[in-house]
């Protein structure tokens, strides 16, 4: 169990510096985004994502295609487009607004 924490930890580590990069996220953003993404890679659903190895249908899956992965299924949950969205200025926002993917 200490081994996907840690998957956890650094998962989500990875996801905050993606959107610290995408939306020029301060200091202090980059904290309430990492509590925020942090409960969200907690849930069952992330916690498969993150400890599952790549299997026969995604061999070549590598780090950098996880990271998409999960901020793709992260950008997908409603909440947690208002949770993060409510820690950003007008200018990320709109940032945001272009990287939640649209049907």
């Amino acid at each position: 169990m200490a081994d996907s924490d840690a998957l956890i930890a650094k998962s989500a580590e990875l996801q905050v510096l993606h959107f610290a990069q995408a939306l020029q996220l301060n200091d202090k953003q980059q904290e309430q985004a990492q509590n925020i993404i942090l409960n969200y890679l907690k849930t069952e659903k992330f916690k498969n994502l993150i400890t599952n190895k790549p299997d026969k249908f995604q061999p070549n899956q590598n780090k950098e295609q996880q990271v998409k992965q999960i901020n793709r299924a992260l950008l997908d949950i409603p909440q947690f487009q208002r949770e993060l969205t409510s820690i950003l200025n007008e200018s990320q926002e709109q940032k945001i607004n272009k990287l939640i993917p649209r049907e």
